[in-house]
């Protein structure tokens, strides 16, 4: 049973440091750094991913006011182009 239970852990290892290189590799654009133990590589997995979402959510939230303010000139333009044509 510990064989097993050992295999599996392993296999476990493996897989997190393979994830930790990807992540790395596709966020940072590679740096040579590595982690020491495993709970640092889950760690930098997370605050990777963590951060990659935090940096989405701040670019979409920029995207979104800067097309409210497309709306709101346009808007406010076609009011202006009624009360003239009066």
């Amino acid at each position: 049973m510990s064989s097993i239970c050992h295999f599996f852990s392993l296999i476990w290892h493996g897989y997190v440091y393979s994830l930790y290189y990807l992540s790395t590799t596709m966020i940072s654009g590679g740096s040579n750094d590595l982690p020491l133990n495993m709970y640092e590589c889950v760690f930098g997995i997370v605050c990777m991913f963590t951060t990659g979402m935090a940096w989405a959510y701040c670019l979409n939230t920029i995207g979104n006011i800067i097309n409210s303010l497309g709306i709101e000139k346009q808007k406010y333009e076609d009011d202006m182009l009624q009360y003239t044509s009066i």
